[in-house]
């Protein structure tokens, strides 16, 4: 700022001071005085002053901003589908205030909160800085957290089952809101088998115990294992009443043999053989060789034993 300069062979009767051209960060300039520690300006800005009888050394009068006064509310809740960002109040001044944000320190471009709806990996945090006329801007920061909610299922239930040689689904499906159901085989007190989407299946007759559990989608928390029980059940045969076949103790006559006899010994004879057992006929048939013999004169033709001579 450049000094106000007059001759003094020919001084004016007054002269008008410079307009100020300092600039001090968070104070604002109240005038003029001949005393550097001075808290009050015994000149204004511009002011017209009698002509002095040697130089005068002016002193910038400064008087500190008020403060701005806000504060900045984040949000840390559960994941409800909506978005989420920071709340600045200024409450000092009244009016008159600008708010801008940022997701950076010292980087205040934006005209609202940055806002986010899903669970993230670390939570947001939203820079703010708040300036009006007459008073020392204000800087701060708060933090935006989504947290997880719980999910939803309805448990997969055993079925009716009954071998069948084939393999069975063990339960119905159940189902998730929020996530992944996963089922595995085990035993009465924990699963032993790899977790899976597929439903199990089991063949023998027997019980089965399945685990089900549910992993959590990024908004949503995982749901502990349980166990729903299943069992294949032996299949029933169903006996039917057999024909009864009777041998009456009195029936004793002996079957009746036919022989025809061949005309040369060297002919075969068919031999049936009919046994009457109640109902029962069996039939066997028989071939023989018969020798032929004279005895006296006479032709005899004898019936050998089954495969003899």
């Amino acid at each position: 700022m450049n000094p106000t300069v007059w001759n003094v062979d020919d001084p004016p009767t007054g002269i008008t001071l410079s307009t100020n051209t300092f600039t001090r960060d968070g104070y604002v300039f109240k005038g003029w005085n001949t005393d550097s520690t001075a808290s009050s300006a015994e000149y204004a800005d511009q002011a017209e002053i009698a002509v002095p009888d040697a130089d005068v050394t002016l002193y910038a009068v400064w008087e500190q901003n008020a403060p701005i006064v806000a504060t900045a509310e984040g949000f840390t809740g559960p994941c409800d589908g909506v978005a989420h960002g920071i709340t600045v109040t200024v409450t000092v001044p009244e009016s008159g205030a600008t708010i801008r944000y940022g997701t950076s320190e010292g980087t205040y471009d934006l005209t609202e909160s940055p806002t986010i709806t899903n669970v993230s990996d670390s939570p947001l945090t939203v820079y703010y800085k708040v300036t009006a006329d007459g008073y020392t801007e204000t800087t701060g920061s708060a933090i935006v957290t989504i947290n997880k909610v719980d999910g939803s299922i309805v448990a997969p239930t055993a079925g009716t089952l009954t071998y069948n040689g084939a393999a069975q689904a063990l339960v119905t499906a159940g189902t998730v809101t929020g996530g992944e159901l996963q089922y595995a085989l085990g035993t009465e007190t924990e699963p032993t088998a790899e977790w899976s989407t597929s439903i199990p299946t089991g063949i023998d007759a027997g019980t089965y115990y399945v685990w089900y559990k549910v992993v959590g989608d990024a908004n949503h928390k995982d749901i502990d294992p349980a166990c729903v029980t299943a069992t294949i059940s032996e299949k029933t045969t169903t006996a039917t009443e057999a024909t009864k076949i009777e041998t009456p103790a009195e029936k004793t006559e002996t079957p009746a043999v036919t022989v025809i006899a061949p005309k040369t010994s060297e002919e075969s004879v068919s031999v049936r053989l009919l046994i009457l057992f109640g109902s029962l006929s069996v039939t066997f048939a028989i071939i023989e060789r018969i020798h032929a013999f004279r005895r006296r004169g006479e032709d005899f033709r004898h019936g050998g034993s089954c495969g003899g001579d």
